[in-house]
This record gives C-alpha cells, sequence and structure tokens, in this order.
C-alpha cells in the first residue's frame, strides 16, 4: 500500500480504517481484527461523547429523504460504472490520489474489504475534474465551526489536559 511521508520522516498508510462511534466493545474489537485481516495498518481511534448520540438517527433520517445522497450522484455512479468500482470505492479512490489520508469506518469486513480495494485503478483527469466540480463548498457531515461542535472541541481539549493525555510523547 502506497504511504504518506510525514513532517517528521515517518510514513503512514494513505488509506486507515476508524472505529469512530462504535461504542459496543465487542463489535469494535471483532472490527479491528478484520480490518487488520483485510490488510488495513492504520487503526485510527476515537472516544464518543454524547454530541453524537443522535447522529444515527440524524443520518438514517437524511438517508430516508433522499437529500444528499452522495453515493446515488450520477457523476459519481457513472464514474464507477466505468471502473466495475462503487461509488464508494470511487470517493476514496478520488482522496487518495490527491495524497489525502483517508479513514472510513465500518463494522463489517466485506465494506472494509471493499474500502481496502481501491489501488487497482485510477482515475483519470476527467474523472477527478468532474467529481471537483461537485464541491458545494459545504460539508455534508458537520461544521467544526457550529456551536456544537465547537463545545466538543472545548470538552475534549479539557478532558485531555486533565488526564495528562494532550501532552505530546517527545522521542
Amino acid at each position: 500500500m502506497r504511504k504518506i511521508v510525514l513532517n517528521n520522516a515517518g510514513e503512514m498508510p494513505i488509506l486507515g480504517f476508524g472505529v469512530f462511534q462504535i461504542a459496543d466493545l465487542a463489535e469494535c474489537e471483532r472490527s479491528v481484527r478484520d480490518a487488520i485481516d483485510v490488510g488495513y495498518r492504520l487503526i485510527d481511534t476515537a472516544a464518543s461523547y454524547e454530541i453524537y448520540e443522535n447522529v444515527e438517527a440524524v443520518g438514517n433520517a437524511i438517508r430516508e429523504s433522499g437529500v444528499n445522497n452522495i453515493f446515488g450522484n450520477d457523476v459519481l455512479v457513472s464514474i464507477a460504472e466505468k471502473h466495475g468500482k462503487t461509488v464508494a470505492q470511487v470517493i476514496l479512490r478520488w482522496m487518495t490520489q490527491r495524497d489525502i489520508i483517508v479513514i472510513p469506518k465500518s463494522v463489517r469486513k466485506d465494506r472494509m474489504a471493499e474500502n481496502f480495494d481501491i489501488f487497482n485503478f485510477e482515475l483519470a483527469q476527467e474523472d477527478m475534474n468532474a467529481i471537483r466540480q461537485l464541491d458545494t463548498g459545504t460539508s455534508l457531515f458537520f461544521d467544526h465551526r457550529d456551536p456544537p461542535w465547537s463545545n466538543f472541541s472545548a470538552k475534549q481539549n479539557e478532558i485531555l489536559k486533565e488526564s495528562g493525555s494532550g501532552k505530546r510523547n517527545e522521542k
């Protein structure tokens, strides 16, 4: 797998696996085992806080409404069909081809494998440009400047400071 050279000269795989919001510890452990079995070598962890308790309900409502259904976007579907891939794989490939480190989250081994299977094709410049034109300049998920997110970030920083976890481990 391709790796990105970091500022400290270390290397990081360009595609990782995230466990953010997997609250069930047994499911999280199984998912990480499956991800490693698939080939992931970058595992990103994050704590869940009360701000995310309703995210599933919000996501279900958005999915049911059909609003912001990026996976049904005609441009992305067309590019995916041309390459024999899924829209998710096209999105991941578009990002990694731009040297953006991506950490998708899944608890299903088949999706983990699908997310990992993006290095056997390349998007043409015309595909890259077509996808770039879809950018509306706003997030489909959240805005870090929104008060709930700002409050979450501030609370997370306080917790890290209190626990001493906010200190860097310098070598």
